[in-house]
């Protein structure tokens, strides 16, 4: 859903001139480190499978060494590893961690206009494998991070930094800190990525995005049996057409709309930068005393945009069929593999109840294969959410902050069942179509957003962990 939002005032890509916190704004050497650990990290290739993170976490060590900064490798596997910080404050309040994936999605048959592994500008673009996801929020929290020693700033809580590997293939890495070494990891609050500033079509600031919550995944097997035979005398019901009829089925049933506290939160504040039928529909939604019934016109307008309808729903969608083992055969089964994307108040097992009663045939089974647990999620309010608009209000004013709920995946599911308020953001400023990027061609984020990137997160963490 496109956002209307005029002339947000000094909210591009340049500095707000604001007033700032004592040398939260980078300098040029800062910036060049960036880009100078983008291009390397880049070029190192941790491609998962296999991933390989021991070819980043080397060049992260010595960074670090090189600023005296003690850490921890933990390696999780063969040629795989976490590298874990830490800055000792003072003080009651638990550690601030600082989150950030080295391990990217592979490019096997995409066909980039440059070399992947190759960090590349290209018409105003930096260009690469995992420049956005998630190697440049790790470069910046890197460099934030030993900023943070240089100025020998007093810190009032421990401020760790974790760089870990395989999140792109279900966070290995994070659950080895958490299960083996929790007390590395152990914070009050975390920022991870999951959000982003995002770009308007005028190339400004729209909004700042704060991701509270995360759908839940589930992986769910659809069997249907039928009899055996030649496939000259067919009968009635095959396996491969009573799984087809019971697929129709699942895509025609309606998951039940419903708000949480972030997505109520996030067309509260949506609608104040919005007109029209969307604004009226936003306020309806907002406007309903119970969040399990919502008035069907308004969501008849805003389910127009397929992310709006997947913020209010759980969704299933069949990924994957098989079935037959020949031509002239009729085959005993068929099975087609259903992906939920379920909403964090919501358990697999309800899912999977709707799912049989959508379908209404004992002749096929539905079993769960991935469950990943209910998801908590973090507080829309609390500190990390009054930083986050200070910083906002700082450098990109009139710009709302806008909670969010991510449809994938992070870390911050792990974070968060181990009683971490974690919170996703994204420092580097990029348009929507940008961020979809992300494990496609041509992953890419404007040049001109590492600066004001690092002056974001420099900001935010003073907000969070400098004493004043």
């Amino acid at each position: 859903m496109t956002l209307r939002i005029a002339a947000l005032c000094c909210a591009g890509l340049l500095y707000s001139g604001l007033s700032a916190p004592a040398k939260a704004v980078p300098n040029e050497q800062q910036i060049a480190n960036v880009r100078r650990s983008l291009s390397d990290w880049i070029k190192a290739d941790t491609s998962n499978p296999p991933g390989n993170e021991a070819r980043v976490v080397k060049a992260i060590a010595a960074r670090l060494q090189q600023a005296k900064i003690p850490y921890e490798i933990v390696a999780f596997a063969p040629g795989r590893e976490n590298i874990v910080a830490r800055l000792k404050g003072s003080g009651p309040d638990k550690p601030l961690l600082l989150l950030a994936h080295v391990d990217v999605v592979g490019t096997k048959d995409q066909a980039w206009t440059s070399p992947p592994h190759v960090l590349t500008e290209q018409d105003g673009y930096l260009v690469g494998r995992g420049v956005s996801d998630d190697l440049g929020m790790a470069a910046i929290n890197l460099e934030v991070f030993l900023a943070l020693k240089a100025d020998r700033k007093p810190l009032r809580r421990d401020v760790i930094l974790a760089l870990t590997g395989d999140e792109e293939s279900g966070g290995a890495g994070i659950r080895f800190l958490l299960d083996k070494h929790p007390q590395l990891i152990d914070a009050g609050i975390a920022l991870n990525e999951g959000a982003s500033v995002t770009l308007g079509e005028d190339g400004k600031v729209a909004y700042v995005g704060m991701q509270t919550a995360e759908k839940n995944y589930a992986d769910f097997t659809v069997t249907a049996t039928g009899p055996t035979g030649h496939s000259s005398v067919p009968p009635v019901d095959t396996a491969i057409f009573t799984l087809a009829k019971a697929l129709v089925k699942i895509n025609e049933v309606a998951m039940p709309a419903h708000l949480l506290p972030v997505t109520r939160a996030y067309f509260t504040e949506q609608a104040a930068f919005t007109s029209g039928e969307e604004q009226a529909a936003m306020q309806a939604l907002v406007a309903a005393t119970d969040d399990h019934q919502l008035p069907e016109a308004a969501l008849a307008v805003l389910e127009k945009d397929p992310i709006t309808k997947a913020n209010l729903r759980t969704t299933c969608v069949a990924t994957l069929i098989s079935g037959g083992t020949k031509e002239n055969a009729l085959p005993p089964s068929a099975t087609a593999m259903i992906n939920c994307r379920i909403l964090p108040d919501e358990t697999v097992d309800e899912v999977r109840r709707r799912l049989v009663s959508a379908i209404a045939n004992p002749a096929v089974s539905v079993n769960v294969i991935h469950d990943y647990g209910v998801p908590k999620t973090s507080p829309v309010d609390g500190e990390v959410a009054v930083a986050l608009r200070a910083v906002t209000k700082q450098l990109y004013p009139g710009v709302p902050l806008l909670p969010v709920m991510s449809r994938g995946a992070t870390d911050s599911r792990y974070l968060r069942r181990a009683g971490i308020l974690a919170y996703g953001i994204g420092p580097i400023a990029m348009s929507e179509l940008d961020g979809k990027r992300a494990h496609g061609i041509n992953e890419r984020i404007p040049a001109a957003s590492i600066g004001p990137g690092l002056e974001f997160m420099l900001r935010l963490v003073d907000h969070l962990a400098v004493a004043r």
